[in-house]
């Protein structure tokens, strides 16, 4: 698995591009993306331990 992919935008653009979510503030969407990045930098972790090497 490639685990060099980042994404190239942030959560944030992809939820203000739908208009379900402008009831989001500014706020909001740094905790997403903290949470985004949290669970990214899991994901990274949960490889690292469980491949073969």
């Amino acid at each position: 698995m490639d685990t060099s992919y980042k994404g190239d935008r942030p959560a944030t653009d992809y939820l203000r591009a739908q208009g379900r979510f402008k009831h989001l503030t500014d706020a909001d969407f740094k905790q997403i993306q903290l949470m985004v990045d949290e669970d990214w930098n899991l994901l990274l972790r949960k490889i690292e331990l469980f491949s073969d090497k």
